[in-house]
């Protein structure tokens, strides 16, 4: 029923709980723990048997939401009621006999789900502190029902755990009286760098730094040189001391605000101690010290429950040079959770053949000496330092800018010498990209000469791909070698007939704007305006033409029905056909894809016949914008036939492969997300053979496993398929706890952030121009593409997109993206359809409620909140540059 410590030879978790298990290990260690002793889950199983017999109790139970909170306030008084029995007094006295009798206690919960990796219900569960012997009781009664409170109940609910199963500990443990105390963190909290500890500190006890009355001060150590790298003096506001005869008071003055709390000596030691408990806990460590005149003290324990978790490869050791790392998964593919473990390995199977098969080499191998590219536990990383090696900062930069405004901004305030190795070519893998680039020059030429002949040559050669890529998934074969000719077959397919016309039509691009220099600067840039055979803008204009054909009471069951008209069935097979293999997330081969969510598909097309007018209708925008490019060729043409014959003949030469060509950009990604959506379907077809042998419950943890585990486990009826998908996924999970991942971040954990300003003198929200145009409306906030319905006119507000999310642009009014430049997705779709769009809006999704009416300015890179009243006139309302 109690355990004691200094003493206890073991530590049950569910026994002890996660407090009680922490500082029992803490004294078994020898670090200086003040003694104490824990009242056990068995302790109090009489006052929870009797609690589950009041009618409070089943009030509780039986609680819907709008009355749960006032049941767990009657409940916790019921609880506060309760009181020792012979045989808990008879314990308890035990216990508390080996103290003094003039000992002050602290009394603390310790429950068995309290303090773990996962949750940690900070600020739940009730602590007393300064308690005289007479007064326990009353404190472990305080501490006993706050296992009841509703925010605890709330939080068990929200994590996972039964609300219903309430299990609790007491911490009973002598009180130090403080002179100075507060927190640690093992990990930098605001960074995320792994070799930076962390102190937050004030005068008397810790209550006042973990409460947040006050701003302590605050110092940061290097662990790895064992030196204070910071000082910051807090205001110190107010402090908490113990008094002689129990209890604790508040005290606010000034008089020590500006002395600091705790000496350098001290703060080392006490780092001391915080390593090596982050070596015994194996992961980043919170931790309550204290002082006491001289004497130190650990008072808790207990691991960090958010932080950005790296994979193990692409950590290097403490005090060895960093490496930087940019999520191309987040500000490329806009993943802001991590892909499926079988997404991963597709991935990484993808990426190491892409180069070789392309360009004759290999950067995405195991070895990060000798990579650029890393596919590990649901993230793509490029390896910064290796490439900047070879390019230099600035060039990165540039790149990064078009992608990611804000890590572009982060990259160039780094230092140089803290990452890049100026002897990369020597690690990285001999360059051999000569023969396989220049075996596409003719391909090239030939598309930029006859760009016609070209495209119908192109687009045989992608249906015959697709044609036989679905022979290749149904094939016989181990899924190893079927997975090596599919994603083969998509390479290849790229390479010898996507990449030549993509990159004629660029290399057009460039040197049709030379051409033209002279002209008016509008009209260039509107010659890239509503570009054909752009595969993802045709993909909404065919959902928005299904969409004229549905009647307004139709319903998702008339599909499976086949009871609609046989225009729309027609566009619906249509749509299928070409676009099924498509979805939110598709780069991940767990994602559903268009042809398995009919549902959602069907609710996306009544959205759109549901806001359909003249002003909505983007086949009417994209004619328009036609003719705006249009218009500007021909201005130029006038232009150039006026100031130079030689240029006015190169200048058409070069619009024709542009005119041709200059869509191809989303190509390269549907063919090869076409050969991922066959090797999909393959996979499923043996997951559902795997489900019918009962190896797995269900099709969803076929995705749980590697392409690797076909070959070396799932052959083996020995291996526990559902154990090893979780233990496959373990990491990744980790990260999907992360609220934002970052895009910059070092091989020691350093998140990188740009420290550019956000808003402007007149309050507006500051980001980067990606599309021209003025568009006022509502704000919708989307996490995901099918999280709500977006009506015409509404602010599209995401944290990125991809070729999923094209549908909710044709309602769109404008579109402002945490993540994203002038060459993310929503980016170019936007362009094409017209619409405002501003990126790189840090912390975007969180600045706005749904219905907020902005204004959003795609030429200044601004949002505005604008008066609900004068604004609902103009809503959804848009301006050209002009």
């Amino acid at each position: 029923m109690i355990v004691p410590f200094p003493g206890a030879l073991t530590a049950q978790l569910s026994k002890v709980g996660g407090k009680g298990q922490s500082l029992i290990r803490m004294t078994q260690l020898g670090l200086p723990v003040p003694p104490g002793f824990v009242l056990t889950v068995d302790f109090f199983q009489e006052w929870l048997d009797a609690l589950k017999l009041t009618d409070e109790w089943k009030q509780f139970v039986h609680a819907d939401k709008e009355n749960l909170k006032s049941c767990c306030d009657n409940l916790k008084q019921v609880a506060r009621q309760q009181c020792f029995s012979q045989q808990q007094q008879t314990a308890f006295d035990d216990a508390v006999a080996s103290f003094p009798d003039d000992t002050l206690f602290a009394v603390r919960s310790s429950s068995p789900a309290e303090d773990l990796e996962g949750s940690s219900f900070a600020g739940g569960y009730e602590t007393v502190l300064g308690v005289e012997r007479a007064k326990i009781l009353d404190a472990v009664r305080t501490a006993f029902s706050s296992s009841m409170d509703f925010r605890v109940l709330a939080y068990k609910n929200q994590h996972g755990f039964d609300m219903h199963d309430p299990r609790i500990a007491v911490v009973v443990q002598k009180q130090i009286n403080s002179t100075a105390s507060g927190v640690a963190f093992s990990i930098n909290p605001l960074t995320n760098d792994y070799d930076e500890a962390v102190f937050n500190a004030n005068f008397g006890l810790g209550e006042s730094v973990v409460s947040g009355v006050c701003t302590p001060d605050t110092i940061v150590v290097d662990k790895v040189s064992m030196r204070v790298r910071e000082r910051l003096l807090g205001a110190k506001e107010e402090r908490v001391m113990l008094n002689a005869g129990g209890g604790t008071t508040s005290i606010s003055d000034d008089s020590v605000a500006n002395e600091f709390s705790i000496g350098d000596g001290h703060v080392l030691s006490l780092t001391r101690y915080i390593k090596t408990l982050e070596e015994v806990f194996r992961k980043p460590v919170d931790v309550e010290w204290a002082l006491e005149g001289d004497l130190e003290y650990i008072l808790q324990a207990r691991p960090v429950t958010s932080y950005v978790q790296l994979p193990p490869s692409l950590v290097t050791p403490p005090g060895h040079p960093r490496k930087l790392y940019w999520d191309v998964s987040l500000s490329v593919q806009a993943f802001d959770k991590p892909i499926s473990v079988m997404g991963t390995s597709v991935l990484r199977k993808l990426l190491a053949e892409w180069p070789r098969a392309v360009i004759g080499i290999e950067f995405a191998g195991e070895d990060l000496n000798h990579s650029i590219v890393s596919v590990s536990d649901g993230r793509i990383y490029a390896v910064l330092s290796h490439i900047m090696g070879i390019v230099g900062k600035h060039k990165v930069a540039d790149l990064l800018s078009v992608m990611d405004p804000l890590a572009a901004c982060a990259l160039e305030e780094v230092d140089l010498k803290a990452y890049v190795d100026h002897q990369v070519w020597q690690k990285l893998a001999p360059v051999k990209a000569g023969p396989k680039l220049l075996s596409m020059v003719p391909k090239i030429l030939f598309a930029r000469t006859f760009p016609e002949k070209a495209l119908r040559e192109t687009k045989m050669e992608i249906e015959r791909f697709k044609v036989q890529v679905r022979k290749d998934a149904a094939s016989k074969g181990t899924i190893s070698q079927i997975s090596q000719k599919v994603l083969t077959r998509g390479i290849h397919c790229v390479r010898d007939h996507v990449m030549p016309a993509m990159a004629a039509g660029r290399w057009s691009l460039e040197r049709m704007k030379k051409c033209a220099a002279g002209a008016d600067p509008e009209q260039i840039k509107n010659l890239e305006l509503a570009m054909p055979n752009n595969i993802t803008i045709e993909m909404g204009l065919a959902l928005y033409d299904m969409a004229q054909q549905l009647p307004p009471d139709a319903g998702s069951s008339d599909i499976q029905d086949q009871t609609l008209s046989p225009e729309f069935m027609e566009r619906w097979h249509d749509f299928i056909d070409k676009f099924g293999h498509r979805g939110p997330k598709e780069l991940d081969i767990a994602a559903a894809r268009n042809r398995d969510e009919a549902t959602l598909l069907f609710d996306q097309v009544q959205t759109l016949l549901r806001s359909s007018n003249q002003e909505s209708n983007p086949i009417a925008r994209y004619e328009n914008n036609k003719a705006l490019r249009e218009k500007a060729y021909q201005e130029i043409c006038n232009y150039l036939q006026k100031t130079d014959a030689k240029r006015y003949h190169r200048f058409k030469f070069l619009y024709r492969c542009w005119e041709v060509f200059g869509g191809y950009r989303e190509m390269p990604k549907y063919c090869l997300i076409y050969a991922i959506d066959a090797l999909r379907s393959r996979l499923i077809e043996e997951g559902e053979k795997l489900v019918s042998k009962k190896r797995i419950e269900n099709i969803e943890q076929l995705f749980d496993l590697k392409l690797e585990d076909f070959e070396k486990k799932v052959g083996n009826k020995k291996v526990d398929l559902v154990e090893l998908g979780k233990d496959n996924r373990r990491h990744a999970d980790k990260l999907a706890t992360v609220s934002q991942l970052p895009a910059l971040i070092d091989s020691r954990g350093k998140i990188l952030r740009a420290t550019r300003r956000q808003t402007s003198e007149d309050g507006s929200v500051l980001g980067t121009p990606i599309s021209n145009g003025i568009a006022r409306g509502p704000i919708k906030v989307l996490h995901w593409a099918d999280e709500k319905p977006l009506e015409y006119g509404d602010i599209l507000v995401a944290r990125a997109t991809d070729p999923g999310w094209t549908p909710l642009f044709v309602n769109a009014a404008a579109v402002v993206l945490e993540v994203g430049g002038l060459l993310q997705h929503g980016a170019l779709v936007a362009r094409e359809y017209g619409l405002p769009c501003v990126g790189g809006v840090t912390g975007a999704t969180k600045l706005w409620e749904d219905g907020t009416m902005v204004e959003v300015d795609g030429n200044r890179g601004t949002i505005r909140v604008i008066d609900d009243a004068k604004s609902k006139e103009t809503a959804g309302a848009s301006t050209s540059s002009k």
